[in-house]
């Protein structure tokens, strides 16, 4: 094979002929890639999907607990909940939304989808299992609007489990918040 070098000198060179891809294979791969985005259709629209599961046991060892528990999102961004084991469900607090969002839940065991478009602070909790703690917190934009209403609503929260629960993940938000200069 030849082909001319930049400074326009001719050289020949022996390249090895790599095998051409048979149609079966082609069609394949573009089978492959047709599914990529038919799962995650978000991706051509550089949007992100994060996934929140519901556990009796969170890899991180916490019972009746969300993973992740509390999530840092940008506006437009969809969440994915989605259930690990048996007898959750996932309902927003209506005392914890910024105003002019959109109460969200599901029943017990249904998988479902949110796109969070308001910025603000969203608490969210597992119906059957509120009483243990199992609540969420999603961080969308500015989350600091509604912050306090957010911890107003959840100091009302009642029972040993869920209280500790609460101070902790809300110890957690503020952290987020000073380290990325909102608080």
């Amino acid at each position: 094979m030849t082909f001319t070098c930049i400074h326009g000198q001719i050289a020949s060179r022996r390249l090895a002929r790599q095998p051409a891809l048979s149609r079966r294979h082609s069609l394949m791969l573009l089978g492959l890639g047709a599914s990529a985005l038919a799962l995650h259709p978000t991706a051509l629209l550089g949007q992100t999907r994060h996934l929140v599961t519901a556990h009796n046991r969170a890899p991180d060892g916490a019972q009746m607990a969300f993973a992740p528990a509390i999530l840092r999102i940008s506006a437009g961004q969809t969440i994915r909940f989605r259930h690990a084991d048996r007898g959750h469900n996932v309902q927003s607090y209506d005392d914890m939304l910024p105003d002019g969002a959109t109460a969200f839940g599901a029943g017990i065991g249904q998988e479902f989808d949110v796109t969070f478009d308001i910025e603000g602070s969203y608490g969210y909790f597992c119906r059957p299992h509120q009483a243990m703690g199992m609540i969420g917190y999603i961080l969308v934009g500015d989350f600091t609007r509604n912050l306090d209403a957010v911890r107003a609503a959840s100091a009302a929260l009642r029972g040993p489990m869920i209280s500790r629960r609460v101070e902790e993940y809300l110890a957690r938000v503020t952290a987020i918040g000073r380290a990325e200069g909102l608080i």
